[in-house]
Formats: C-alpha cells, structure tokens, sequence
C-alpha cells in the first residue's frame, strides 16, 4: 500500500508540476484562455488519484459493496451537481470543471470514514 501510494503520488507530482509549467500553453490551445482550468485539472487529478487508490484497496479486499457505493456516490455527485450548476443557469465552465475535483473526493470520504477500512495491519 505504502509503495503503490507513493508511486502515485510521485506521478501525480510529476504531471501536476508539468500541467502547471505548460499553464499558459495549456490555456491558450486548449481552454480557451481559461487559465483557471490548469488547477482544478491538477485538482481534479489529485481527486481521481485518491479513488483508484481507494478502489484498489477496497476491491483488494473483496469489499465490493463500498467499491460500488464510491462508484455510485461519484457519478450521481457529478450528475446532480452539474444539474444544480444548470438550474442555477451558471454559465461558466469553472464551477463544471469544480465539480470533476469535489465528487471523487466527497466519494471517497464517504465509503472511507477512518484508515482502518482501507488498511489492515498484517
């Protein structure tokens, strides 16, 4: 566990200072000059990073109905928020691209309330 989260973590570093250096290039090509969007895709990154460690603990150890309820929890977050953004009639892309970053986070807070689900002590 201690190995996996550390490779993730130095690969998450690593592209997350890439995306930060390539900002305005980042920005300018692809986001339309929405040079906000380069943090919450390091964000975004970050959050997504935590549920597929959190995942591969849970499936590791056959706990399948958090894995499901961590997969469920982030995908109905992501739907009604972006329809609560919608009925808002928030028309920017920031609090979309927001809403990539808070439900894998809020997801895995949910099915993982303390350490002890996740890791056992051998």
């Amino acid at each position: 566990v201690r190995h996996v989260t550390a490779v993730a973590l130095v690969l998450l570093a690593g592209v997350s200072v890439v995306a930060i250096l390539a900002g305005p290039v980042l920005s300018a090509r692809l986001l339309t000059g929405h040079g906000e969007l380069v943090v919450l895709l390091v964000l975004a990154m970050a959050g997504m990073a935590a549920s597929y460690i959190v995942r591969g603990l849970l499936s590791g150890q056959g706990r399948f109905g958090r894995y499901g309820v961590q997969l469920a929890a982030d995908g109905l977050l992501r739907v009604l928020a972006a329809g609560v953004l919608f009925g808002l009639g928030t028309e920017t892309v920031t609090g979309y691209a927001l809403v990539l970053f808070v439900s894998p986070v809020v997801a895995v807070l949910v099915t993982t309330p303390h350490a002890s689900v996740l890791v056992r002590t051998g």
